[in-house]
């Protein structure tokens, strides 16, 4: 699923005409669609931990926060589309307030990617995710449901 193909425009266009509240309402629409999958890489833009119901369809899986510094965001923003990011439009003092303004919110992801070196590239970016996912998940071993011969789960 891609936002802009949903809504048949692209992000800053849903912005100019409807406003940001459409698009984050329009944003945990689809993101609840695609959570009910299974096995899945959900890439989010940073407004959509912003939004208290998007956390129950994020938490059905492992929130990986990739945490750059205002300097790698900034000329990474500069170096592509700026159009496409409506909210990080600007210098880097109105990147780093949006990024303080949400930091609470992504440190609560289950791992945390500090993105400093400019010239890493995303595939070494991904490699670490990989590796600190994996370790995760070693850590933090889904726990298999009770089954009809456990005995009862005292909850007091």
């Amino acid at each position: 699923f891609d936002a802009r193909e949903a809504l048949n425009m692209t992000v800053a266009d849903v912005f100019a005409s409807e406003g940001e509240a459409s698009f984050r309402a329009a944003e945990t629409t689809i993101l609840e669609q695609v959570a009910a999958y299974v096995r899945l890489v959900i890439s989010t833009g940073g407004g959509v931990v912003t939004q208290q119901r998007n956390w129950a369809s994020l938490r059905t899986g492992i929130v990986v926060w990739l945490n750059p510094t205002v300097d790698v965001l900034a000329k990474r923003l500069a170096a592509g589309d700026t159009a496409a990011r409506p909210l990080l439009k600007g210098d880097a003092a109105n990147i780093a307030a949006i990024l303080d303004d949400r930091r609470a919110l992504y440190e609560q992801a289950d791992v945390t990617i500090d993105v400093d070196d400019p010239a890493e590239t995303p595939h070494q970016t991904a490699e670490r995710v990989v590796d600190d996912v994996i370790k995760f998940i070693e850590e933090n071993p889904p726990r298999a449901p009770p089954d009809a011969t456990s005995p009862p789960i005292d909850y007091s």
